[in-house]
This record gives structure tokens, C-alpha cells and sequence, in this order.
């Protein structure tokens, strides 16, 4: 028998990543960090932190005093702008597989984020998040992989 390898419909991985780029969006936005009967959410601090000024003070007892909005400004920023960018490239080239190199770096960012950074290790959730960032990554990937088939020789 031999193997004939042939493409894969970037269709449907563009759906499952348009899909987690919402999801992800969606987990950005709700209430992450729980202290003291006070919640905030990822995005909440880092584009309003005067507003969260309680949670900083609460990161910097769990943390240490260096910590500031610095650490932690560049991750949810960039997987903000990639997931935006993504989720409408991907359904603009729902028959390519070009568009899925923004899901797999949406989801590089977030893995490196939530891996490194101890603030948002101390977030509700974060390991659902990661999975998140983690599906992102392994369905960009297997949709650049051919598909095998065996065929009679």
C-alpha cells in the first residue's frame, strides 16, 4: 500500500480557532482576580487600572511590592489585538490556512502570559485559559499537517 497525502479543508479549523479566539475575548472580560469580596477582570485592570487600584495593592501583597501593571500590560494587550484581528481575518479566509497563523500566535501569547507571569497565575481559571491558548495553537498546527491516506498500489 502507499501513502497519498492530501490537503486539509482550512474551513473547519478556522471555525474551532474563530471559536476560541471568542471564547478567549470573552474569558479577558469576566471577573479573573476574586480578593477581599472585590472582583476585576484581566482587562479591567490593564485598561483602567486607576479603577482597580485595589487589585494591584492585593497583586502586590501576593507577589511582592515591585510588581506594577508593567509586568503584566504586554500579554492580555497583544492576545486582545491578535483574537480581534484573528477572529475577522479568519472568517474574511475561511478557505485558507494563512489566517490561522493569527489563532496560533494568539495562543503562543497567551501560553507565554499565563506560564511566566505570576499575576495571572493567581487568577480564577487560568488553567482554562491556557487550554484555551493551548487548543488555539494545536488546531492552527493540525490544519497545516497533510492528511494521509492509504491507497492500493
Amino acid at each position: 500500500m502507499n501513502t497519498k497525502y492530501t490537503e486539509r479543508d482550512a474551513r473547519p479549523f478556522n471555525l474551532i480557532c474563530i471559536g476560541l479566539m471568542v471564547l478567549m475575548l470573552i474569558l479577558q472580560f469576566v471577573p479573573f482576580w476574586h480578593y477581599d469580596g472585590v472582583t476585576s477582570s484581566i482587562n479591567g485592570y490593564v485598561w483602567l487600572p486607576t479603577d482597580h487600584a485595589g487589585t494591584e495593592a492585593w497583586l502586590q501583597s501576593q507577589i511582592g511590592d515591585w510588581f506594577t501593571i508593567q509586568y503584566l500590560f504586554a500579554q492580555p494587550v497583544l492576545q486582545l489585538l491578535l483574537a480581534v484581528v484573528g477572529i475577522i481575518v479568519c472568517i474574511a479566509g475561511a478557505d485558507y490556512k494563512w489566517p490561522l497563523l493569527l489563532p496560533a500566535a494568539c495562543g503562543i501569547v497567551g501560553m507565554w502570559g499565563y506560564l511566566t507571569e505570576p499575576a495571572l497565575q493567581l487568577g480564577s481559571g487560568w488553567i482554562f485559559h491556557l487550554i484555551v491558548c493551548i487548543a488555539m495553537i494545536v488546531a492552527a498546527v493540525i490544519a497545516f499537517i497533510p492528511k494521509t491516506k492509504k491507497t492500493a498500489a
